[in-house]
């Protein structure tokens, strides 16, 4: 049976009619595993403050967010929260949330921990599970929300859009606060950009990190 690696009380912000306002509900954090993946549950907290029991949950009811669709997870400075909590942001590619805690800095650093790093825990249990063959889990540092990297040398692979787009050869890849950037390694000046908005897909394959633009990118 699987264990949280985090438990507790947060607040989810609610916006209707322009009026913003928090509701308190349980969640909890689980590390990928031969039983499941990386991922958020949370439920509500009935009105007298008790937990609702999974089981209990119709299953329509039940939320899960996936932390292999996280994007971003930061602290909010603005927010007005419950007393005694702080906010913070943790965005998927398919919504932006808005929570609270009053232990904010340790879940922010729990949800990079599973999202953008693994755990060596899991790393070897997969190791244990898969054949010799599998390429372990790498630290990945692009998203890693405590490096201060934004700029990494690459190296494009020979591909049909890398083709079109007259790209081949070594590069500078920065990763700024609105969009990816290519540039020219000798002079770093900026040849193509990718803003996130129009990002599709994007994810890493063994060493090799690829993404899939819209047509106004």
């Amino acid at each position: 049976m699987e264990r949280p690696v985090k438990d507790g009380i947060l607040y989810v912000q609610h916006c209707k009619f322009g009026k913003r306002s928090w509701r308190k509900m349980r969640a909890q954090l689980f590390a990928a595993s031969p039983f499941g993946v990386a991922r958020m549950e949370k439920f509500d907290v009935r009105d007298d403050g008790t937990v609702l029991e999974k089981s209990s949950l119709r299953r329509s009811g039940r939320r899960v967010i996936r932390l292999s669709d996280c994007v971003s997870v930061g602290p909010a400075g603005t927010e007005s929260c419950p007393k005694a909590t702080a906010a913070f942001y943790l965005t998927t590619m398919e919504k932006s949330y808005v929570l609270a805690a009053e232990q904010r800095d340790e879940w922010i650093a729990q949800l990079c921990q599973l999202a953008f790093q693994g755990t060596k825990e899991t790393a070897q249990s997969s190791a244990r599970t898969q054949p010799s063959l599998a390429v372990p889990m790498e630290e990945n540092s692009l998203y890693s929300s405590w490096q201060d990297l934004t700029e990494f040398p690459v190296l494009v692979v020979q591909t049909d859009a890398a083709d079109r787009c007259g790209l081949h050869g070594h590069y500078l890849l920065s990763a700024l606060s609105q969009s990816l950037t290519l540039k020219d390694p000798q002079s770093r000046q900026p040849l193509l950009t990718w803003p996130y908005l129009f990002l599709r897909k994007f994810g890493q394959d063994q060493n090799i990190f690829s993404f899939e633009a819209g047509r106004r990118s």
